[in-house]
């Protein structure tokens, strides 16, 4: 018995694991919004929290801002929108498959953008 249950957790623990929090590595000189950014796979599901301010960054400008780790990196570049401290200057992300994190600011630059309703599928 004990064998198919270890058979069964091996080919289900990939789709239904939980990682915990990990820190994203910050690039450049952006700083975070509070605490350093976090991403957490639950199953094949990779989600953030945090975000990050916008010294160094002018509007409707791209940035390289961070790098999710390995085993949270999409098989596709994903998309989504950030939150900022108005909806006017909410702003555009995007996650590249070598976990880079790209951050499009709009046409007025908030004060910071949060990623914690920024999630996407690995697959």
């Amino acid at each position: 018995m004990a064998n198919m249950a270890s058979s069964i957790e091996n080919k289900a623990g990939p789709h239904i694991g939980d990682t915990g929090w990990v820190d994203v590595a910050m690039l450049g000189s952006f700083q975070p919004q509070g605490a350093v950014p976090q991403v957490r796979r639950l199953g094949q599901v990779v989600y953030f929290k945090g975000g990050w301010s916008n010294a160094g960054m002018a509007a409707t400008s791209a940035y390289d801002i961070g790098v999710v780790p390995v085993g949270f990196r999409p098989s596709g570049w994903k998309y989504g929108m950030v939150a900022s401290h108005t909806a006017a200057t909410a702003a555009r992300t995007n996650v590249k498959t070598d976990g880079t994190i790209v951050l499009n600011t709009n046409a007025a630059l908030g004060s910071y953008f949060m990623y914690d309703a920024f999630s996407y599928p690995l697959g």
